[in-house]
């Protein structure tokens, strides 16, 4: 037994040793080196373990590392060793896939596609909270979604211009893009600024319209003036949507719409109260 284990032949050496303690079972140096092959024999296979796991590792399967690396805490033997051994592959699967996140990221930013950046960088987050490239990252691309945003329901809406507390909301917004266009412009940002600028400037330029009525009803343009009875007036609007209503004694009230600018002014608008009201008998 003592000359296997020279030899460096464990499992024969332990087989043997157990053999004397089995004829033996008082005798302690057997039992004694039992336990200090088994000790040894655990390492070696942790040794093992971690060679095969760090050949993965350096291969680029730290998936497979990990594996062999738990395998090796299993053993209960210089787990501490093992368990560094697992944190630095879990760093390097997630130093790979935030490396491919920001792949995405850099494209989104050049597409100037700020919302999708943000869900990027909160990727990076959930695998990181600390990462302070994407803790800024997504503080900028969510001021830039913002105001992308804004531009794009201003220039869906540019029929509210003519009510001034709205022009005035509108004007700061295209005052901000054109500031953040200076640090950090783009084609898309440009092209919504030139698009909202030409809105902002022709949503001030009133155009004539043309009213028609009976001079029985009373004619209100809503949040704008009461035109009383006529039958034929006009008045000038800045582009935008417009509520025109009927009021007559006797008659339903009646609403009518219109658009002034951006392609739809109308020739004529006219209103006037032709239903009666029929009073109910009680």
């Amino acid at each position: 037994a003592e000359q296997l284990l020279e030899d460096n032949d464990l499992a024969e050496a332990k087989r043997v040793y157990e053999e004397v303690s089995s004829l033996d079972r008082y005798n302690e140096s057997a039992k004694r080196s039992i336990d200090q092959i088994s000790q040894l024999m655990l390492e070696a296979d942790f040794s093992r373990r971690m060679s095969i796991g760090y050949e993965q590792l350096q291969m680029g399967d730290a998936e497979q590392a990990i594996a062999q690396f738990e395998s090796a805490t299993d053993l209960g033997v210089n787990e501490e060793q093992a368990l560094a051994a697992i944190k630095q592959a879990e760093n390097e699967i997630a130093n790979g896939k935030i490396t491919a996140i920001r792949e995405h990221i850099l494209s989104s930013e050049s597409q100037e596609n700020w919302q999708q950046a943000v869900t990027h960088y909160e990727s990076v987050l959930e695998i990181d909270s600390n990462i302070v490239f994407a803790v800024e990252g997504r503080d900028y691309a969510s001021k830039r979604a913002q105001l992308n945003d804004l531009l794009v329901r201003a220039i869906a809406g540019p029929e509210r211009f003519y009510e001034e507390d709205v022009f005035q909301q509108t004007l700061d917004i295209y005052y901000t893009g054109r500031e953040v266009e200076k640090q950090r412009g783009g084609s898309v940002l440009a092209g919504q600024l030139d698009q909202l600028e030409q809105l902002l400037e022709t949503s001030q330029i009133p155009i004539e319209i043309q009213f028609a009525s009976d001079n029985l009803t009373d004619v209100t343009i809503l949040r704008v003036e009461n035109l009383g009875l006529f039958e034929k007036t006009s008045m000038a609007l800045k582009p935008g949507r417009y509520v025109a209503q009927g009021k007559r004694i006797g008659y339903r009230e009646t609403r009518t719409e219109f658009v002034v600018g951006f392609g739809q002014t109308p020739n004529i608008v006219s209103v006037l109260c032709t239903e009666r009201v029929v009073p109910t008998n009680r």
